[in-house]
């Protein structure tokens, strides 16, 4: 069973999880190829962190950055497009 929530609300919930560290699982279309793609992921991962900085503000283009668990590598999340989060076990599906 999934609750509906908007794609704002979405948004509020992956910065929440990521702000505490939770897993979590997105599932959207990337920006860059419209592929549909399902990540595991979570925030606040200092593993493999270099110091350098990014030379673009994701918040500004609408990216919230994530540790990738399979990859094992930073991603970027599109909010534009999001379909779908699992937080703490509970499926939100994201209403246009």
């Amino acid at each position: 069973m999934s609750d509906t929530i908007t794609r704002q609300e979405a948004v509020c919930k992956i910065r929440a999880a990521k702000g505490s560290g939770k897993i979590f699982t997105v599932r959207f279309y990337k920006r860059t190829t419209g592929e549909f793609r399902v990540m595991n992921c979570r925030g606040r991962v200092i593993k493999g962190l270099t110091g350098g900085e990014l030379k673009f503000d994701p918040e500004e283009k609408g990216l919230i950055t994530v540790f990738d668990m399979q990859a094992g590598q930073y991603r970027m999340i599109n909010c534009d497009t999001i379909q779908e989060v699992t937080v703490g076990g509970v499926t939100f599906k994201v209403t246009s």
